[in-house]
């Protein structure tokens, strides 16, 4: 139980650091008038949220997107349909105007 505990607030520090990584990037936008002012912190946890809904609950996700699968999750095609989804959020969310 003491390692399982210990493996869980590794990982926790580890996803805590990519979140300060993310929100930094994002502050630093904002401030260079990169993108909109946004709350930066709904922001991180809503990608973070959108990804590990899509990751850690395949049954869900398969049942979410149609397919017929859970292994259907994990095709390339949807991967680039995530991937390009992502973009779209974040462009319009941040005003990222396409050049």
């Amino acid at each position: 139980m003491n390692q399982r505990s210990a493996m869980t607030e590794k990982i926790a520090e580890q996803v805590h650091q990519n979140f300060l990584l993310t929100a930094d990037i994002l502050h630093k936008g904002i401030k260079n008038h990169e993108f909109k002012k946004v709350d930066v912190e709904m922001t991180v946890m809503s990608v973070v949220g959108i990804v590990r809904m899509y990751t850690t609950s395949g049954i869900m996700s398969c049942k979410i997107l149609n397919l017929e699968e859970v292994t259907d999750v994990f095709e390339q095609k949807q991967k680039n349909r995530l991937r390009k989804y992502l973009r779209e959020l974040l462009t319009n969310h941040l005003g990222i105007e396409s050049k």
